[in-house]
């Protein structure tokens, strides 16, 4: 339930509504972001039923094939079919990501933290890599944001978080750090 509220470990309460990335993830997606894919599938499912109620008229002899409508058909069904497979691939990792987010969020506590983007000092590191620096039951923790890379995305959304004094959500029990919506 997106709606649903967990409590942190200093006794505060956050919402899943309130998570806007994670240091492993990047960008927490939600809203009409899920919606679009869910409108996205729906109408790369029109385009195959519509081939197959042609289909059904041609062989019934209501409906004739001209060449280039064969193409047509054949090139929009494909790409229809792969649109809707890769919306439906991105809606899995969406639940998968939820579901951790949520468990990440039974041990939260919030604590202040250090971010630094690591990838302007250092020519090893890939764009938008930053570095999260904190102190949790009087020891310091170092993390490291994933590289993106062209298709997993350049993580441009750390750059909001950069600051010293960023206020960040731990589960220590999963080593997982989450950034909070301002």
């Amino acid at each position: 339930m997106v709606g649903q509220i967990f409590p942190l470990g200093g006794g505060m309460m956050t919402n899943l509504t309130e998570i806007k990335a994670t240091l492993k993830y990047g960008r927490f997606v939600q809203g009409w972001r899920i919606g679009l894919l869910y409108i996205t599938i729906f109408i790369s499912c029109i385009i195959p039923v519509c081939t197959i109620i042609m289909l059904i008229s041609s062989f019934y002899g209501i409906f004739s094939w001209e060449e280039e409508m064969l193409f047509g058909m054949v090139f929009g069904n494909t790409f229809s079919i792969l649109l809707a497979t890769v919306c439906i691939y991105y809606l899995c990792r969406h639940k998968k990501v939820k579901n951790q987010v949520k468990i990440w969020l039974f041990d939260a506590v919030p604590i202040t933290a250090k971010v630094t983007r690591v990838d302007i000092l250092d020519s090893r590191y890939k764009p938008y890599q930053i570095k999260v620096e904190f102190f949790y039951n009087e020891k310091q923790y170092k993390q490291f944001s994933d590289p993106g890379n062209f298709f997993t995305g350049y993580r441009k959304i750390f750059l909001q978080f950069t600051k010293e004094d960023c206020k960040i959500l731990y589960s220590p029990k999963f080593g997982q750090i989450m950034f909070q919506r301002n």
